[in-house]
Parts: C-alpha cells; sequence; structure tokens
C-alpha cells in the first residue's frame, strides 16, 4: 500500500510478549488495513519470505508470523496459558507458535535472533491427537500428561519429595518412562514391567543393628564438616564457597555452632583427633608437642618451599584444635 515506513509503536514493543521473543529488535513496519495493526517491510530470517504482523487492541497484543512459500500463518502464544498444564521448562524455554491450518503447537528458541529459529522445533503439540511428543522421528518420545492419574501415581510415589511437580516432567516410549527432573538435572527410568532398568548399588540394612543419631544441636555434624574441608583443601579457592577447604575449615572450628557448653563426646573427640594426624607428602606433621611440631615443620619449608602456606595453615589449624581440646579438658 502507499503508507509509509516506519517503527513500531512503544505500546508494542514494551509488551511483555515482545520483549520476551523480540528483545530490542527493530522492525521496519507499515500500517496495515486494520486498526492498530502493522507489518513488517523486509522479510526475515535466511530466506526472507517470512515476514510479521503485530495487532495491538484491547490491551491486548497479537503477533503472527506469515510465511510467503508455504502461505503456512503462525500465531505466537503467551506462555502463561500452558502454565498451568505443563511443567516449568516447556513455559520458560521455548516460544509457541500455533499453526491453524495443521492445527499445531510448534516449540521453538525463545529468542528471536536464534539462527535456526524457524526450524529448531524441539517439541510438538498435536491439538487434534491431543499430545505433545519430540520433533524426533528416529527417536520420538511423547510426553506424559501431567494430570493424568499415571503421572500423579508415580509422581507422589517416588518422587514427591525430591521436588515439586512443575519441574518433573515424564516421557514415553516403547513402553519406557523417562522421568527427568529439570531443577535437579538428574532423570530416572521406569519400565511397565520393572520399576528398576539396573541397581544403583547394594545397600545392607542390618534391622538388629542400633544407630546413634546425633541431635542437630550437637557440634558432631560441624565438626566432620569441616574435617571434610581440611583433608579435601586445595591451594585453589572453590568456585562456589570463594575460600579453599582449609579456610572454610577455620571458619566452621571458630563459628558457635562447633562449641558446645558440655565436654566433647568420643566421637566428636575422636574427630578431632583425626585433625592432629594430617600426613602429607608422606611427612608426618603430629609431634608430641607444639615445639616439636614446629622444628618439623621448619625442617619441612626448608625442602618445600612451594607448600609454605599450606604449612602456615595447618600451624594454625593445630594451634586451634589444642585450644580447644584444653578448655574442654579432653584427654
Amino acid at each position: 500500500n502507499d503508507h509509509s515506513v516506519g517503527f513500531l509503536p512503544n505500546n508494542i514493543t514494551s509488551d511483555k510478549l515482545f520483549q520476551r521473543v523480540f528483545g530490542h529488535h527493530i522492525f521496519d513496519v507499515q500500517r496495515a488495513e486494520q486498526d492498530d495493526t502493522y507489518i513488517t517491510k523486509h522479510g526475515s530470517h535466511h530466506d526472507g519470505k517470512v515476514h510479521y504482523e503485530f495487532n495491538y487492541r484491547n490491551y491486548c497484543l497479537q503477533i503472527c508470523e506469515r510465511h510467503a512459500q508455504t502461505n503456512d500463518i503462525f500465531e505466537l502464544i503467551p506462555p502463561k496459558c500452558f502454565e498451568d498444564e505443563q511443567a516449568e521448562i516447556f513455559v520458560s524455554n521455548y516460544s509457541h507458535w500455533w499453526n491453524d491450518k495443521t492445527k499445531i503447537v510448534e516449540f521453538r528458541p525463545v529468542h528471536f535472533q536464534h539462527e535456526n529459529f524457524l526450524h529448531d522445533i524441539h517439541y510438538i503439540l498435536a491439538i487434534k491427537k491431543g499430545f505433545i511428543r519430540t520433533n524426533n522421528t528416529e527417536n520420538r518420545h511423547y510426553l506424559i500428561n501431567r494430570s493424568s492419574s499415571f503421572f500423579k501415581n508415580l509422581f507422589t510415589k517416588y518422587f514427591i519429595r525430591l521436588d515439586s511437580e512443575p519441574y518433573v516432567y515424564m516421557l514415553a516410549k516403547n513402553g519406557i518412562i523417562n522421568i527427568h527432573l529439570s531443577r535437579l538435572g538428574i532423570a530416572f527410568k521406569y519400565t511397565v514391567h520393572n520399576t528398576i532398568q539396573q541397581h544403583h548399588g547394594n545397600i545392607p540394612i542390618c534391622m538388629s543393628m542400633t544407630i546413634n543419631v546425633s541431635p542437630t544441636d550437637s557440634p558432631t555434624g560441624w565438626l566432620y564438616l569441616a574435617l571434610l574441608h581440611a583433608i579435601t583443601s586445595h591451594c585453589l579457592p572453590d568456585q562456589y564457597t570463594g575460600m579453599t577447604g582449609m579456610e572454610r575449615s577455620f571458619e566452621l572450628l571458630n563459628s558457635t555452632v562447633s562449641w558446645s557448653d558440655q565436654p566433647f563426646d568420643p566421637i566428636e573427640s575422636g574427630i578431632i583427633e583425626l585433625f592432629l594426624r594430617f600426613e602429607t607428602f608422606e611427612t608426618n606433621l603430629l609431634a608430641s608437642s607444639y615445639d616439636d611440631l614446629d622444628e618439623e615443620l621448619t625442617a619441612w619449608l626448608k625442602n618445600a618451599k612451594m607448600i609454605a602456606p599450606i604449612v602456615e595453615r595447618f600451624r594454625m589449624l593445630y594451634n586451634q584444635l589444642c585450644f580447644i581440646l584444653t578448655f574442654f579438658c579432653l584427654e
């Protein structure tokens, strides 16, 4: 038509649906025959045969994708339409395009700038058949409906303790159910014949054995954690804690969680004794007194200058443990 070329108005570009898929992409558009409707002047993507139509009416944005070669028209569906029906990963990881001619919803990449935005279709929702399947003819899986009794029973029986329902989805193929916990990044297999495909490991359980578990307010668990950090320490800081294992061990030993108003029990005393039995590079760092330890460390340091920081940290750890043992009058 004779309409001039311009840009989309702010009420369209600032809409959440537009921002989610197109971001800050700038389209050259022309007004269409319908009111408040704009059509892109130039084709998009590699072949340049795809145009987009934007219609903003009654505070609702409608985005359509028109393919010149096939005459297919896809409508972008807001992700909130799937929030109550689909797992979170199917809502947040994809944009959803409805083809009225084929009655199919395509699950594409979220961002319009994706190099294979039109053809990288991971899943397909076939409205007539009522299922979602993977878009892979060689290894096709079908998504199990979250509202089905099968999903509810399996989730309640096995996975409700691991994560909430929106972060669990199940794919079926040839009688095998693949259960994915997207937020935890783990997956399980379930078959209609056997619940276990293979044993992960054998755990012997002796019902007659008495298991003593210390209460949560005791320092036993924290001392174990401090010991674990100390014996697995590295010279480089851990990317999650931002400190080395030895530094984290010091922090736990200096905190109130490792202290008690009662003498340490035999288990806690044994943990502290393990601290004092460190051996590094086949050198025994435990001596009968601090003076002997200091002399041994000094002799070792002459032949191992590169590990001076580790030696100094151990000396500090030894002093801390000696103080704890003295404070509680441990034998």
